[in-house]
């Protein structure tokens, strides 16, 4: 919910995707909310895009989310952070990075020239306008002993070893990060 997931209303939430790209993850994060809330969810796309939307329409579901911290509304406009339950536990903080960096994250590999020579090094990078989420983020990989930089609206962890460490640590349940990780 604090990556690609929003409230919509007192009755119903959404998680976006790329149905394109991100489909298998889709699938993933669906078969997560059936497990977790027993119930159904529709996948709606949108008109002259790959966008789409999983909804799912419970008020019971919503009600829940809400009373776990997580807010209704703009979440840049209201800044939010992760909730302190989830801080607070070092499991649930793995599991909140995961979903943070496979919803709004990316993998990807950096190249660069030097000399004629040519390098390149897979960066992970993480990217909100919501100042809490990111210390908050940045002090739980801290935690993790994962090199990273804030700067901005980013943090990047650009090391061979940290990008190694983080995927060994925290994971990832969106293959296609995967598949790029074992790539290079």
């Amino acid at each position: 919910m604090l990556g690609d997931g929003g409230i919509r209303s007192k009755y119903q939430l959404t998680v976006s995707f790329n149905y394109k790209t991100d489909r298998e993850y889709a699938e993933h994060v669906a078969r997560l909310i059936k497990r977790l809330f027993s119930v159904e969810h529709i996948i709606a796309k949108r008109k002259d895009s790959w966008g789409a939307d999983i909804v799912v329409s419970s008020a019971s579901v919503v009600d829940f989310v809400l009373k776990q911290g997580i807010e209704a509304g703009n979440k840049i406009k209201n800044q939010v952070d992760i909730p302190e339950w989830i801080k607070r536990n070092s499991e649930f903080r793995k599991a909140c990075l995961r979903g943070l960096f496979d919803t709004d994250g990316s993998l990807y590999c950096h190249r660069y020239k030097v000399n004629n020579k040519w390098y390149e090094y897979l960066k992970l990078d993480f990217t909100s306008c919501s100042k809490p989420l990111l210390n908050s983020v940045y002090a739980i990989l801290s935690g993790l002993n994962i090199k990273a930089s804030l700067k901005g609206v980013h943090i990047t962890v650009s090391a061979k070893a940290a990008v190694n460490r983080y995927l060994a640590t925290v994971g990832s349940s969106n293959n296609k990060f995967l598949d790029r990780w074992k790539r290079f």
